[in-house]
């Protein structure tokens, strides 16, 4: 599996928040390394850790949960809300929206809950209805 189900992601800060992406979805950052000797070199550490990332991996691991949850018709709801805050239709987007930093943590809890256990995943779900309501206000 591509995505770290059992990970509990912790952060308070931007350097930790992507530290935690990239440990959840198993990013191996030496497959496409940054380029540092083609870039400025006044680049600050933030935008250069930005810059550490694996985008097949993400792909990968967000493929994975959309296969794996697109037929429950709460997760693919929250999916079309989240997208809607971009002015979007698309649950691709949605997806990758719950990654952001302000839902990341509550949609990881939410996912590993469906997993746990997708029969008895449900609108009332503690963990669903926390995340839906920090996306439809």
């Amino acid at each position: 599996m591509t995505y770290q189900l059992s990970y509990n992601p912790q952060y308070e800060n931007n350097f930790q928040y992507r530290q935690c992406l990239r440990y959840i979805f198993s990013m191996d950052v030496s497959k496409n390394p940054p380029k540092w000797d083609q870039m400025d070199d006044d680049l600050d550490e933030e935008t250069k850790d930005e810059l550490v990332y694996e985008g097949d991996a993400i792909s990968q691991g967000m493929n994975y949960i959309y296969d794996a949850t697109n037929d429950n018709k709460y997760l693919y709801q929250l999916y079309l809300d989240a997208a809607s805050l971009m002015f979007s239709q698309s649950p691709d987007i949605g997806l990758a929206i719950l990654f952001a930093y302000d839902y990341f943590t509550d949609f990881h809890n939410c996912l590993r809950v469906f997993f746990e256990n997708p029969s008895g995943f449900s609108e009332t779900t503690p963990e669903f209805q926390k995340i839906k309501n920090m996306i439809v206000r």
